[in-house]
Parts: C-alpha cells; sequence; structure tokens
C-alpha cells in the first residue's frame, strides 16, 4: 500500500483525501513522466479514479500502488479476491495538474 501524505517523485503535495497512485519507475520514467495522469482502476465492474503522484521501486511494469483510501473505496464494494484482479487504463483527459 502506497503512502499518502507528503511528497513522491512528482514533487506534489500528496494529503489524505485523495485517490493517488504510484507506477513502476520503469513505467514512469526518470523524471517521472506520468505525473498527474488519471487512471481508472476496475474490479468486476467497480471503478476508482486516482492521480499518478508517485514512483513506486518495487512495483513491476503494470503494477499500480494505491493509497489506502483508494484501497479502501475497493473493500467497501469488492471482496479481497476481486481486488487481486484488477485492471487499470489511463483516463482520456492528460493531466490532472496536482
Amino acid at each position: 500500500m502506497h503512502q499518502v501524505v507528503g511528497t513522491g517523485s512528482c514533487g506534489w503535495s500528496v494529503t489524505g483525501i485523495m485517490h493517488v497512485v504510484a507506477l513502476s519507475i520503469s513505467q514512469q520514467g526518470n523524471p517521472a513522466a506520468l505525473c498527474g495522469r488519471g487512471i481508472t482502476i476496475d474490479t468486476r465492474g467497480y471503478q476508482v479514479k486516482a492521480t499518478v503522484m508517485d514512483s513506486c521501486a518495487g512495483c513491476n511494469w503494470g503494477d499500480v500502488d494505491v493509497d489506502e483510501q483508494t484501497l479502501i473505496e475497493f473493500f467497501r464494494s469488492a471482496n479481497e479476491e476481486s481486488v487481486k484482479n484488477i485492471q487499470w487504463w489511463f483516463n482520456s483527459e492528460d493531466r490532472n495538474g496536482y
């Protein structure tokens, strides 16, 4: 689970009220080129929108490391098995500009 308060590799301040994610360093690039991109995370039809705000050193290409609030949103509407079977994609809007 991704830490939610502070400044990540994107350089923006992150608060506990945002849905934020980190992507793998290999996917983000250096500097973190995908900062501010909106993504949608889906598990069996339940979707949460989040913003790329950091890089994840321990993640593989395609992994998404979610913050606690985003994880809680999934557990409210999905069982543990479905949380393991997620898909995600970039939203059509480019950058949110946090």
